[in-house]
């Protein structure tokens, strides 16, 4: 299980490295409900519950892929999405 917080990531050398995921939902039981259902394909390097969270994670973390909430409070994932697009950060799409 995926605790609120942003964790740091230890991989083993010899395993193919797995794409990272930043998950931003404000709702914390649709949250824990993702980050079950995600486990098992990625790693979730932070679970966020607004967008200033999602953008400070994305930016901090440089994940592979970025789960936005549509409407969370302080900001939602659309103009998360246009903040990383301005600020010129990319999320990976090879997935």
């Amino acid at each position: 299980m995926v605790n609120d917080a942003c964790v740091t990531l230890v991989v083993n050398s010899r395993i193919a490295p797995r794409h990272t995921v930043v998950l931003a939902e404000n709702h914390p039981e649709m949250r824990k409900q993702l980050s079950r259902l995600l486990l098992n394909d990625l790693d979730i390097v932070c679970a966020v519950d607004d967008g200033i969270s999602a953008l400070r994670a994305v930016t901090e973390h440089e994940p592979s892929l970025a789960i936005l909430d549509v409407s969370m409070p302080k900001m939602g994932g659309i103009e998360v999405a246009q903040e990383l697009k301005k600020l010129k950060i990319e999320i990976s799409s090879r997935l």
